[in-house]
């Protein structure tokens, strides 16, 4: 039993470095998101789907970034509000949370295909005062630990500051070609 548990614990940190050198590397969040999944849900083992969801400042429903294990077709469901119930639950607890419970008439139960023993773990994406986005993840037959918490909060974090880091990128860009088109039009050398 001890050396299963240092086998997962082992696993879980080799993943948590993994994804923390991912996050250092990619500066677009789409893409981001897909390494995070693809690095998170094989660690652990009772986990087969998710999804990493970001707002804008631009709009009141979020984005859904990338997700694993459902279809993306049908993954629209997540785009919540951001004044909504789920947000002001994420905002207000900056901590990852786990929702059971839910109706199987609820969208984001048939979405995930959960069966009655199924649960959702939740986390924010938030940096400093601002909420970005969030990372759901459907756990099967297993529940979620305290461990698993820890790991998605700690993981959450970084993710949460290369997403604004990921955005400033692209806004400072957006800004140069703007003012690359000014000068063009003026008549002025290229800067």
């Amino acid at each position: 039993m001890q050396n299963a548990r240092l086998r997962e614990a082992d696993q879980h940190h080799t993943t948590m470095y993994q994804i923390v050198n991912v996050i250092a590397a990619v500066q677009d969040t789409g893409e981001l998101g897909r390494q995070v999944l693809e690095r998170l849900l094989p660690a652990l083992p009772h986990v087969d789907a998710g999804a990493i969801c970001l707002w804008s400042p631009y709009q009141e429903e979020c984005d859904v970034v990338h997700v694993m294990g459902i279809a993306a077709d049908d993954a629209q469901v997540l785009s919540i509000a951001r004044s909504g119930p789920i947000a002001a639950v994420l905002r207000e607890s900056r901590e990852p949370f786990v929702m059971d419970g839910l109706d199987a008439s609820h969208p984001v139960y048939r979405l995930f295909h959960l069966g009655p023993d199924d649960t959702l773990l939740l986390a924010p994406l938030a940096h400093g005062r601002d909420l970005v986005g969030f990372i759901v993840l459907a756990g099967r037959g297993a529940p979620f630990r305290a461990f698993h918490r820890i790991m998605l909060a700690t993981i959450a974090t970084p993710v949460a500051a290369a997403i604004v880091n990921a955005r400033y990128a692209e806004d400072e860009a957006a800004r140069g070609r703007l003012l690359q088109a000014r000068a063009r039009q003026s008549g002025m050398p290229r800067l």
